[in-house]
């Protein structure tokens, strides 16, 4: 078997696998998985099908895991609609805002920018759809 030797304070990669978060870095990275669970399943299944519990364990956590982050899977869909939202406007700041482009320019910037991200994420269209009604029946 071949030992590692390291150097008097440098960590082995064992060692940095092994380094343990804080309980602020764990929620958020529980938070992160979940988020990114969501938008897997939502896309997968539709927003309606997708359960609670598909998230939670797609994401590797139990429901008690959700529930600690999110109050419903409504609140969570918001939670990727924002993730979402933010890159959305990174995109636009940086080919928007970095350039000074007229009000035209940037309108059909946007409006590319907007159609490659419809293009990159074709069945996001539907499930956005599809909760905007579910919010509408139960609102309404």
């Amino acid at each position: 078997m071949q030992r590692r030797i390291c150097k008097a304070g440098s960590a082995t990669l064992r060692d940095m696998k092994r380094k343990r978060l804080t309980r602020e870095q764990s929620k958020d990275q529980t938070r992160e998985r979940l988020i990114d669970a969501a938008r897997t399943m939502f896309v997968k299944k539709g927003y309606v099908a997708t359960s609670v519990e598909d998230i939670a364990s797609g994401a590797g956590y139990t429901r008690g895991a959700f529930y600690s982050n999110f109050e419903s899977k409504d609140d969570l869909f918001l939670a990727v609609i924002d993730e979402r939202s933010a890159g959305r406007v990174r995109d636009f700041a940086e080919h928007i805002l970095a350039e000074s482009l007229s009000f035209d320019e940037a309108l059909r910037v946007a409006a590319r920018l907007s159609l490659r991200a419809a293009r990159q994420a074709p069945r996001w269209i539907p499930v956005l759809t599809e909760f905007w009604i579910h919010v509408a029946g139960r609102d309404g």
